[in-house]
């Protein structure tokens, strides 16, 4: 049996480095299909998802070299169209990129129907109306192919804010004249993605508001960009000091990315103090509920969501968290309530007591947050504690055993 194995109670302290944004990193990765040059992208976190994209392009005839553990050139210049099996587009969510790439590349695509973790209703029907308005016939089925018409300019209002919706479109408008985009996501990944392109050539602006106003790229520059931090696996640390315990330095961080976050902490007693590019978590264990509510940044991220239950399950008092953006994120509960947790489920609504200690146990994780959950409660847990289908962890934080093994915790694989 392969998986991670935890004993908790180790408070943690020391210095801890944060990496790349996984989001960032995938969609800037695949969004190079959609221009031909050579391209230096550095902070490229060492995960499973980054993994996938690189094999993505490396379907479509791309050159990518490893300069070092946390840096790749991508030489896009000859790829062409290409089909991605079914097993690879269902290995992560944001495979469906290839998509408007190929769009603004050749002109059409064909794709399978992406997979990435299951936590909710996740339809694309927002990325192909932004396909259609840009002058795309669309036919959609288990297969989703589209091919363009010669349209100049494209406006089009999203029904609702949707980040891969709005990345997609992204992608596909950088072959129109002129493309304005209404009720965008404003994710700071998305504008991670944006810089990256606006170094390629392209003019992108508007983001940090509900409106892009994107003309394509006429001239390609070969650029070299680096990759945000990614603030919620630094969120992740923060929760994993504060119910462990101790003194933690988080680096590599950009503060305002974390404002939300940062502010749920505090209002349960955890100090956080802030640096122009690092965060210090100081904790005794201890802490108070709250109640939370997900929304679309700047709100309070549901990525970072299963982590806050998993916090909260050991809290002094009640608490309550209200999942907004996705309705089935709630994959977590069986096991932390295994673990001793006192939660139960109304709808789109948790309702947490807080216990005096978690317990180990043999668990599972189900996705990628909820794995993380699992991770923190673990560290603050009683006794030992086994976490299986690990791979799902690995698909979005880097070298996580070993990161948290430099601060104090007592984890290891299971072998």
């Amino acid at each position: 049996m392969s998986g991670i194995i935890i004993k908790g109670q180790n408070k943690l302290n020391g210095e801890v480095n944060i990496s790349g944004m996984k989001n960032s990193a995938v969609a800037i990765i695949l969004s190079c299909i959609a221009i031909p040059g050579v391209f230096t992208i550095r902070n490229v976190p060492q995960i499973d998802d980054v993994k996938t994209a690189k094999e993505i392009l490396l379907c479509f005839g791309a050159t990518i070299y490893d300069m070092d553990e946390e840096t790749i050139r991508i030489d896009s210049t000859n790829v062409k169209n290409a089909t991605i099996s079914k097993s690879l587009m269902q290995k992560m969510r944001a495979s469906y990129y290839v998509a408007g790439a190929s769009l603004t590349r050749f002109g059409e695509f064909s794709i399978h129907l992406p997979g990435g973790c299951n936590i909710g209703k996740r339809p694309i029907d927002q990325h192909l109306k932004a396909f259609k308005a840009m002058g795309a016939e669309v036919c959609d089925g288990n297969i989703i192919s589209a091919k363009s018409n010669d349209l100049d300019e494209c406006c089009f209002t999203f029904d609702f804010k949707t980040v891969g919706g709005t990345i997609n479109a992204i992608l596909a408008s950088l072959r129109l004249k002129k493309t304005i985009l209404k009720n965008v996501a404003q994710e700071p990944y998305i504008g991670d993605l944006i810089d990256f392109l606006n170094c390629c050539g392209a003019n992108i602006t508007g983001f940090g508001t509900d409106e892009l106003v994107i003309k394509g790229i006429e001239n390609i520059n070969n650029c070299s960009y680096t990759i945000m931090p990614d603030y919620i696996e630094a969120g992740t640390y923060i929760a994993a000091t504060a119910i462990a315990g101790g003194n933690v330095k988080i680096n590599n961080v950009v503060p305002s990315h974390l404002e939300k976050i940062v502010e749920s902490f505090s209002k349960i007693g955890i100090e956080v103090l802030k640096d122009s590019n690092s965060l210090r978590v100081i904790s005794n264990g201890e802490y108070r509920g709250t109640n939370i509510e997900t929304a679309p940044y700047p709100g309070f991220p549901t990525d970072m969501q299963p982590i806050m239950a998993a916090l909260l399950s050991a809290a002094d008092g009640e608490s309550t968290i209200k999942e907004k953006v996705f309705e089935n994120r709630f994959g977590f509960i069986g096991s932390l309530n295994k673990m001793g947790a006192d939660i139960t489920q109304d709808g789109d609504k948790l309702y947490i007591t807080g216990v005096e200690k978690l317990s180990g146990a043999s668990i599972e994780a189900v996705d990628l947050r909820a794995g993380a959950a699992l991770i923190v409660a673990a560290l603050g847990a009683n006794g030992i504690t086994t976490i299986t289908n690990e791979g799902h962890i690995m698909r979005g934080y880097p070298l996580i055993v070993n990161k948290l093994k430099q601060i104090g915790a007592n984890i290891d694989y299971i072998n």
